[in-house]
């Protein structure tokens, strides 16, 4: 509920994204963080919430204003907690060839908000438009094209995200604002095929109990005798090969990812507990969820 055809006449509430708002993307590595996706979904099956379809075709982008939802909203989907400490492993398929970038507004833009009650009632719905998944985004879709036909002057909408409650969600309307409207920021990506993009994106989803899966290291195997690791990885693939430098209480100065901020000179500790080695991201304790960046669980 409900679940129901949209009335003619709907009230959409608006608010408006200033320039200069931070938003951040989990895309395909392969296509540009600004791009918007041209790919119509089918009317009744498949695709996502608030896609154009062949009915009301037009480009869309999802966003959101922290890097930790983005990668919720894309990574945690249908996502059980089921892992040895009861958390929620990803699969490192469903991250291969995605990266986690931020991208700013350079223009100003009028977007339909569904973040309160009040606003939801004012389009004749409740959490129901927001929480539905599967079969159900048929119907979204639909209810999707109501208020854009009922927002002429909507470039896009906000709702809050139904996996990282109460940070917000937003999709842009391709055929309404282009890519003109958004500047790409380079220099702030995560790549999470590389070792260190899914080190650092394990810290943003630590405290939703989730992390991408790593292959288990066997410390018992040999070591040589001057301490050199017999088994050699590819440095690329490594934090210290990707420009992270490690001490005993390894400063890293290549930049971490926190709250919708990128926190240079990031300070992570590795503290000793219990004779095994848990890090401590800002005070929060998450190798115990998905080991250390090696790849390796306490």
């Amino acid at each position: 509920m409900p679940a129901y055809a949209p009335p003619a006449r709907l009230f959409p509430q608006p608010t408006r994204l200033p320039p200069g708002t931070v938003l951040w993307r989990c895309h395909r590595t392969v296509r540009p963080v600004t791009c918007f996706n041209p790919v119509q979904a089918h009317s009744h099956f498949g695709g996502s919430r608030f896609d154009g379809t062949l009915s009301d075709p037009f480009p869309y982008l999802y966003l959101a204003a922290e890097p930790a939802t983005a990668l919720a909203e894309v990574l945690l989907r249908s996502l059980e907690f089921g892992g040895p400490a009861c958390e929620r492993l990803i699969p490192r398929a469903r991250v291969a060839g995605h990266s986690l970038s931020r991208l700013t507004t350079v223009a100003p833009l009028e977007i339909i908000r569904l973040v309160t009650e009040e606003d939801l009632a004012a389009v004749a719905q409740d959490s129901w438009l927001l929480e539905t998944e599967g079969a159900g985004y048929a119907q979204t879709r639909h209810w999707a094209q109501a208020l854009r036909r009922n927002a002429s002057w909507a470039q896009g909408m906000v709702w809050q995200s139904r996996r990282h409650r109460p940070r917000l969600a937003y999709v842009l309307f391709g055929d309404r604002c282009g890519e003109e409207a958004l500047r790409a920021e380079p220099d702030v990506s995560l790549d999470l095929d590389t070792a260190v993009g899914r080190w650092k994106a394990n810290q943003l989803l630590a405290g939703l109990r989730a992390a991408i899966e790593e292959p288990v290291i066997d410390d018992r195997e040999p070591r040589h005798r001057g301490g050199s690791d017999a088994r050699r990885t590819s440095g690329e693939d490594t934090p210290q090969g990707a420009g992270a430098r490690r001490a005993d209480h390894g400063n890293i100065n290549d930049g971490i990812l926190h709250g919708s901020q990128v926190v240079h000179n990031g300070d992570i500790r590795g503290d000793y507990v219990g004779g095994n080695k848990a890090r401590t991201v800002h005070g929060h304790q998450v190798g115990s969820i998905h080991g250390d960046k090696h790849g390796r669980r306490p």
